[in-house]
């Protein structure tokens, strides 16, 4: 198990290589990336998949500036280790759609700025829960 918690070594060290600008040969301590680990949220990212815009989320992490310093690929879907994890990663990831705009992801780049959205979160929820779902019942 790594110092991390759930970070794997492999990840831990992908992101010792991101932190460092994409160089392997630059000394970066356990410490600075335990730090950046523990600054992260998701960030809605948009891509281009045959002519059609798709959004999706990726893990954006900050150093202690707020400067961001790396990412993930995008992510597939929500995960968690209990049903409980798994409603607190949605959550967590529904937050970040309300709150941030989506970029484009070939965008991201070390200590770019990302723009609040400016809709006003109880209304997108109030918008988000009028509509009639699948499962609304």
């Amino acid at each position: 198990m790594s110092p991390f918690g759930s970070v794997d070594d492999a990840r831990a060290s992908a992101w010792a290589v991101a932190i460092a600008g994409g160089s392997a040969d630059r000394a970066v301590g356990m410490e600075e990336i335990a730090l950046i680990l523990d600054r992260w949220r998701y960030q809605p990212i948009w891509t281009q998949k045959d002519n059609e815009r798709v959004l999706s989320l990726c893990e954006c992490y900050f150093d202690n500036d707020d400067n961001l310093v790396a990412w993930t690929d995008p992510l597939s879907a929500p995960q968690g280790d209990s049903a409980d994890d798994l409603r607190k990663d949605i959550i967590w990831m529904l937050a970040a759609i309300i709150k941030w705009e989506p970029v484009l992801y070939n965008d991201l780049a070390p200590g770019i700025k990302f723009t609040r959205n400016t809709a006003d979160a109880e209304d997108l929820i109030a918008q988000m829960t009028a509509q009639d779902g699948p499962h609304d019942h």
